[in-house]
């Protein structure tokens, strides 16, 4: 073999060795990564990733224009779904005429946003009647709509035996005892209990002591705030020069409290339940609101270990928490103020009562138990007992097509 033949050999061995490399290379390379799924998704939603949303119908200011309207806005801007809630109730503007819940011509709206969201490959759905919790509407009478318990107390000195008319508990519509009173329409009232126990040795009764009333702007004429009303209220302007505002009681000997029921226009606002001996040094018995619900509550009752003091006072720091901040925190950048008026800050009182007796968590001896009619029949009673008339009132009007769903935070026996 020459010379020229063996270089050609050797070129031809080196090309050979280096295409094995090259093949081993390929065969040994990544794959190519899989698309990312869940990044495509963020892309490019599914119609079951997209949001839903609420779509009000607020007193029958609906037309089919703005039906259109509304779902093809939705549609554009990516909402897969709603949920349709026709409620008699909210603001907004005002069409005419008015399309109101179950005429024809609802049914027939009803019936264009079904088309719609069909052909926009929407998901729908509807409330199954009008109004909150299915609760709501004129087929729905007094007798089958949502109710709340009422009450009436009558003391009795004794010990004797003696025939007693008991009050009547209060028959108005309203979310608690006699808020919201003087309402149209039907009541309705059914009898429930009438429950007697030994009245504790130690109670006494607030107002029996005549304190006096003084607030942060002044010395006030407190009876609204003792007549066990909801529907009378004292306003209690905050400092103008800054500082909570407060309600006090000053007492001519110290008095022993266990509890204070407190009822506010709006909500409970933020603050302190306080007591002092001497009116200057003043110590801590509760927070308010304390824990609540998404929407607070009108009327509550703090509880706390029995205290004997001369004074006692109730702090408002500021108005009561919003829902938002019931779910997210307080907002301290929220105003000093009641929250129900405008003008310079001040709080709604309707209540403010200490017990000297336990209000919450305190069990008591039930000594006898009957029924009784209407709250005016006249029910035998020994020894010193207070009897408590129990019945059943509905929260709101029974052709009302949105009543709304309220509890009470009162205490029972």
């Amino acid at each position: 073999m020459t010379r020229a033949n063996k270089a050609t050999l050797s070129i031809l061995a080196a090309t050979a060795v280096l295409a094995v490399a090259g093949v081993a290379l390929a065969q040994s390379a990544p794959a190519a990564p899989a698309p990312d799924s869940l990044a495509q998704g963020f892309v490019t939603p599914p119609d079951s990733a997209k949001p839903r949303t609420w779509w009000h119908w607020t007193n029958g200011n609906v037309t089919e224009t703005g039906i259109t309207k509304d779902i093809e806005w939705m549609n554009r801007v990516g909402i897969g779904g709603f949920q349709l809630v026709d409620v008699a109730s909210g603001n907004g503007q005002v069409v005419e005429p008015k399309i109101n819940f179950g005429t024809p011509e609802w049914y027939h709206a009803v019936l264009h946003s079904a088309q719609l969201a069909k052909e926009f490959n929407m998901e729908m759905s509807i409330f199954s009647c009008a109004g909150w919790s299915e609760a709501g509407g004129p087929w729905v009478t007094q007798q089958m709509a949502m109710k709340r318990l009422v009450w009436s107390e009558t003391d009795v000195t004794g010990p004797t035996q003696s025939a007693v008319k008991l009050g009547q508990p209060p028959s108005n519509e309203g979310s608690v005892r006699d808020s919201g009173a003087g309402g149209g329409g039907a009541h309705f009232y059914a009898d429930s209990a009438v429950i007697a126990y030994r009245t504790p040795a130690d109670e006494m009764a607030m107002v029996s002591l005549h304190p006096k009333v003084t607030t942060s702007g002044g010395p006030i004429d407190g009876a609204a705030l003792m007549d066990d009303s909801l529907a009378t209220a004292v306003s209690i302007a905050s400092p103008t020069g800054g500082g909570p505002a407060w309600l006090q009681y000053e007492f001519e000997q110290p008095f022993t409290a266990r509890a204070l029921s407190l009822g506010a226009r709006g909500v409970i606002p933020i603050g302190k339940v306080m007591a002092s001996d001497d009116g200057v040094t003043w110590r801590t018995l509760a927070d308010m609101p304390g824990p609540q619900g998404y929407h607070g509550a009108q009327i509550r009752t703090f509880a706390f270990p029995a205290v004997t003091a001369k004074y006692f006072r109730i702090e408002f720091d500021r108005r009561g928490l919003a829902p938002a901040e019931v779910i997210h925190g307080e907002d301290d950048s929220a105003p000093p103020r009641g929250g129900f008026t405008a003008g310079p800050p001040s709080y709604g009182v309707t209540e403010a009562i200490f017990y000297s007796d336990a209000r919450v968590g305190s069990p008591r001896t039930l000594l006898s138990e009957d029924r009784h009619s209407g709250g005016s029949s006249c029910c035998p009673l020994r020894y010193g007992q207070t009897r408590r008339a129990l019945g059943w009132r509905t929260l709101g009007q029974a052709a009302s097509p949105a009543p709304r769903f309220c509890g009470t935070r009162d205490r029972m026996a």
